[in-house]
């Protein structure tokens, strides 16, 4: 499952890095700002975010749409997911919706094809885990 998980963060990464870059090719958000958001990081609030975020999210975004509109279409529980999603991450500005979209496309054409959803939380939490990080260290220009 952790294999899984990885793969999944690194195609969203690379599917988010690849669309991000497009937009700024295309001058798309140019004139926007994004919010200066202060994050307080330290062991609690990850493990808080990791665990809490992580499993409510995808119960909640993946699991339950995906079970509840079984009988449509995946692109159904993808697209009310992705709306949801998208104001669940309305503090973080405009420039984050693309990356909120390739999210919930990849982790729910992944659940609607295998029906795990435990790797779908462990690519959340992941994902998670370096955003946060990446807040304290600055390793990557996300």
């Amino acid at each position: 499952m952790i294999g899984v998980a990885l793969l999944l963060v690194t195609l969203q990464f690379l599917l988010s890095y690849t669309a991000d870059q497009l937009l700024i090719w295309a001058s798309f958000f140019e004139g926007t700002s994004n919010p200066n958001i202060d994050l307080e990081v330290n062991m609690l609030s990850i493990l808080l975010m990791l665990l809490v975020n992580s499993i409510f999210e995808e119960v909640l975004l993946i699991g339950y749409l995906f079970k509840r509109l079984k009988r449509y279409p995946i692109a159904i529980p993808i697209v009310v997911g992705t709306l949801i999603r998208i104001s669940f991450h309305t503090y973080q500005g405009i420039e984050e919706i693309p990356r909120v979209i390739i999210l919930e496309f990849v982790l729910g054409i992944f659940y609607g094809k295998y029906k795990k959803l435990w790797p779908v939380i462990l690519a959340h939490g992941i994902g998670n885990l370096i955003y946060f990080l990446n807040q304290e260290y600055q390793w990557l220009e996300l």
